[in-house]
C-alpha cells in the first residue's frame, strides 16, 4: 500500500524530472521561456504563461492547469506536422522554423496526455 507522503515524494520528483526534460527541450530548438507562448497567442491555442517556466523547469510550479498541458500537446503536434501557423514577429518565427518535436521511440510525437503522464511520473521523460 502507498501512503500519502510517498505519493507527494513522487510527485516532487516527477515534477523535477519533468521540468529538467522542458529546460533541455527548450534549450535543444533554442528558445527563449516567451518563444511559445508567442506562437500560441499568435495562433489561438493555449501555451504555458512564460513568467511560470522557470518554475516548471526547476519542478516547482505545482498542479498545472489542463490547458497547460493541451498547450504542449498542440505545440508538439504543429512541430511534428510542420504546422506552423502565423508568428507575431520574425524572432519567433525564426525560433520554431528548425526546432524539433518531443517523440516516442516509435516517432509518434507526444500528445496532451503524455505531458500530463510524464509531470504526474507516470511517463518517464525523454531526451528530447
Amino acid at each position: 500500500m502507498t501512503n500519502y507522503l510517498t505519493l507527494r515524494i513522487n510527485a516532487v520528483h516527477a515534477r523535477s524530472l519533468f521540468g529538467l526534460m522542458m529546460w533541455r527541450w527548450y534549450c535543444r530548438n533554442g528558445w527563449q521561456p516567451w518563444t511559445l507562448n508567442s506562437w500560441a497567442e499568435s495562433n489561438g491555442f493555449p501555451s504555458i504563461p512564460y513568467g511560470k517556466m522557470a518554475d516548471i523547469y526547476n519542478g516547482t510550479a505545482g498542479i498545472l492547469q489542463r490547458e497547460h498541458f493541451e498547450g504542449l500537446g498542440e505545440v508538439n503536434r504543429r512541430l511534428a506536422t510542420k504546422e506552423f501557423g502565423a508568428f507575431a514577429n520574425a524572432r519567433t518565427a525564426n525560433a520554431i522554423a528548425g526546432s524539433r518535436a518531443i517523440l516516442h521511440k516509435d516517432g509518434q510525437p507526444w500528445s496532451t496526455s503524455d505531458f500530463w503522464a510524464c509531470y504526474c511520473g507516470l511517463l518517464e521523460p525523454v531526451e528530447p
